[in-house]
């Protein structure tokens, strides 16, 4: 099979320095990497302010009973890159000093956290504990950001128990109405595109939203959105109980983040520890006690039905097997399930469909399109158009099983792993509101492992790899049911010439304002698969913490086309009763299945100028090539914009776009205590930098040129019995023609 990103030697040629690099860094780690990690670093000094090395540190985790280890160098200073979020006590020891102890530190995810030491006087039997539960302030770089813990999450009442709500308490966020995922989105950072938003779990990207996509095209297919349920909500990223924390961060990051200008959004699960935790739970909802909606009641529908029941546990603790292993302070585990079962009402509506005469008179062909709607309950519309008023309400049903498992193990206080799996079916069954008999069952399926572990391969130079592989699978089936006295109907009763039951169909009536009653039966079926691998390094030289890493990304997807589509349409009575309308039959059948690539490398310095300076300074490089098909079957571009009037289809083949190497983005950021007074603490920050986006929204929108339809056949008369003419791919009978 023909590797898509490498279509020709030239492309390859300026490809292989990523790959290189990427083969070069898996080569040197060896080893996979802890979750979504943080960094804690410090100066030590005696009551003089001098600094004093080889002080030996020790951070130990209070839950796990983990232990980092670390030592001051000859510029005092300690660094430990990679720990996991949790709560710790810091120990500190050297001959002629007092132990230093502090506990209660509670460490957040991907924070930055400094911790200076002062030792004093005295001799190793005598100590200093200190209490660390206090409110930590950001004193190392320019970052905005905020963390939402485990004990806000536990405290705040969430409808749903999607996390969404709670990142609209982070100050520069907030809510977009949703048309789809990929369309209009759902959360902007700062009035930036919803589609410019980076989502992590446990360091790998959650990019994966294709549900709902149109075939072969949507922000979902480049990695743009995430992945979520068919509901829109979050449990596919994570449920609310398995999620330790997460931190939202807005504003002049470091070279470390990036992929996309929005916000961040770093996830981390929830982990075992030496206690055994668990958890049941059942939140339900029952409108027997509700008051009928007010339009139900205006209209006289009665009251619909309304059941939510949202139920699960947890359960999670050190591995043990009795007399063969004890996992204690070594092996834990975390099992979470959350099942969601919801019957959801909607209010009555008023809509127009075809009247009783139209159901009687129409054409034999016809009779199955006009009587796939509900039959009419109210008055004619008039006008002469054929339709009648039809009023109902109803419920959708809808469901969410979410289950992850998650497993770490501490080999030695210089390596440790883990892995979680977890696997999130959603379904929901909705219906048009062109067409309440239209049923619309949807279904999406997202899986993800992930794997990792952090490696100190020196007293100064720390590795942390993690490796990911996520399954997406949309579905959806509309058909035509028994609502409100229609006549079930499906493709293949239809009657419509050529058209099988997986091939589409629409049909539309003209009506009055903005609604047109029409159906469209139209499966699809959309399929998305990730590979996300991501390797850093960490260095301590001197007063510098160094730190580089690559983020590699692939993106193959599948969207079904199908092989014939028709649609016909009717503007008054007399045109459905002669069987005088415009139709079109396309025939195609080519899937689309676009593969997206991403690769990024950063070096940023966390330079420690003094003890009330830090300096942040990085570099990013983004590489973002145009998407290929995986079969072959390139999409279509043009070959210049700069003049419309001559503006001509470009070559198949022809990238999309044209591949920037240059997209190096400085980052500089600064924290000055001004004031280090216990009780006036005041810290200046400050930061700048470049930040680019992917490109992949605009180009994924039309990546359906090209692998769509090999013809389009349309009908020389009217109705669906007719005589067919072929026309060419681009809708042109002359493909020498400008294309626009």
């Amino acid at each position: 099979m023909q590797f898509s990103l490498l279509g020709d030697a030239r492309r390859a040629h300026r490809l292989s320095v990523p790959f290189l690099f990427l083969a070069f860094a898996l080569f040197c780690s060896c080893r996979f990497a802890v979750a979504q990690s943080a960094a804690i670093t410090g100066l030590v000094a005696d009551p003089s302010n001098s600094v004093i090395p080889n002080v030996q540190i020790t951070f130990t985790n209070q839950q796990t009973g983990a232990v980092f280890h670390s030592k001051t160098n000859g510029s005092g200073v300690y660094a430990l890159p990679f720990v996991q979020p949790g709560t710790y006590t810091l120990a500190a020891d050297f001959s002629g000093f007092k132990h230093y102890e502090q506990t209660n530190i509670n460490v957040a995810v991907a924070q930055n956290l400094e911790l200076d030491i002062r030792l004093q006087l005295g001799g190793a039997s005598q100590s200093v504990t200190v209490d660390g539960s206090g409110i930590e302030m950001n004193t190392t770089d320019a970052s905005v950001s905020t963390v939402i813990d485990r004990q806000f999450v536990e405290n705040i009442p969430l409808n749903g128990r999607s996390f969404q709500s709670l990142m609209t308490v982070i100050p520069g966020v907030s809510v977009v109405a949703s048309q789809g995922p990929g369309q209009s989105g759902e959360i902007t950072v700062n009035g930036q595109r919803t589609e410019s938003n980076q989502f992590t779990v446990d360091g790998v990207s959650a990019g994966t939203g294709i549900e709902g996509e149109p075939a072969g095209a949507g922000a979902g297919f480049s990695g743009s959105v995430p992945g979520e349920t068919v509901l829109g909500t979050t449990q596919s990223l994570v449920s609310i109980d398995a999620l330790q924390e997460f931190r939202a961060t807005t504003s002049t990051y470091s070279s470390e983040y990036g992929r996309t200008p929005g916000g961040q959004f770093t996830f981390n699960t929830r982990s075992g520890t030496n206690d055994w935790h668990g958890s049941l739970f059942d939140y339900f909802r029952n409108g027997a006690l509700d008051a009928n909606n007010w339009f139900n009641n205006y209209l006289g529908v009665p009251r619909l039905a309304e059941r939510q029941n949202d139920f699960g546990g947890t359960l999670g603790g050190p591995i043990r097997i009795p007399h063969l292993y004890n996992g204690r302070d070594k092996t834990f585990f975390f099992f979470s399930y959350e099942g969601l079962r919801l019957q959801s009402p909607v209010a009555a509506l008023t809509m127009e469909v075809p009247s009783l005469y139209v159901r009687q008179n129409a054409p034999s062909i016809l009779k199955p399109f006009v009587n796939a709607y509900p039959l009419p309950n109210g008055p004619e519309s008039g006008d002469g158009l054929g339709l009648a008023y039809y009023t109902a309400g109803y419920s959708t049903p809808s469901s969410i099983d979410t289950s992850s498992i998650r497993i770490d193990h501490h080999f030695s206080d210089k390596f440790s792993i883990f892995g979680r799996y977890s696997d999130v079916p959603s379904s929901a069954k909705t219906r048009s509101t062109d067409d309440l008999a239209e049923i619309d069952p949807q279904t999406v399926d997202v899986k993800t492992v992930t794997i990792g572990a952090t490696n100190v391969l020196t007293s100064r130079l720390t590795n942390e790899f993690r490796a990911n592989g996520t399954w997406n699978d949309y579905g959806n089936t509309p058909a035509i049911d028994g609502f409100g006295g229609a006549t079930a109907m499906t493709q293949s009763s239809s009657g419509a010439p050529g058209i099988t039951s997986g091939d589409w169909i629409f049909f539309y009536m003209t009506g009055h304002g903005t609604n047109y009653p029409g159906f469209r039966l139209y499966p699809q079926y959309s399929r998305q698969r990730q590979l996300n691998i991501t390797d850093k390094m960490n260095v301590s030289l001197g007063r510098h913490q160094l730190k580089w890493g690559i983020d590699y990304r692939r993106l193959p997807s599948n969207s079904t086309i199908p092989f014939n589509y028709t649609s016909a349409g009717f503007d008054n009575q007399a045109a459905l009763l002669q069987n005088d309308g415009g139709s079109q039959l396309v025939r195609g059948g080519t899937p689309a299945r676009p593969v997206y690539m991403n690769f990024s490398a950063f070096l940023q310095d966390e330079w420690k100028v003094n003890s009330r300076l830090n300096l942040s300074l990085g570099i990013r490089w983004d590489i973002n090539p145009a998407p290929k098909d995986a079969a072959g079957n390139d999409p279509y571009t043009v070959d210049q914009i700069t003049n419309l009037a001559t503006t001509k289809l470009a070559p198949q083949g022809t990238p999309l776009w044209q591949t920037t190497h240059a997209n190096f983005a400085p980052r500089f950021g600064l924290a000055y205590q001004l004031s280090q007074r216990p009780g006036h603490e005041t810290t200046l920050r400050a930061g700048a930098g470049m930040f680019y986006d992917t490109g992949n929204v605009l180009g994924s929108q039309g990546y359906q040129f090209g692998v769509g339809f090999s013809k389009i056949v349309n009908f020389t008369g009217d109705g669906f019995p007719l005589t067919l003419q072929e026309v060419d791919s681009v809708g042109s009978p002359d493909a020498s023609s400008p294309y626009t």
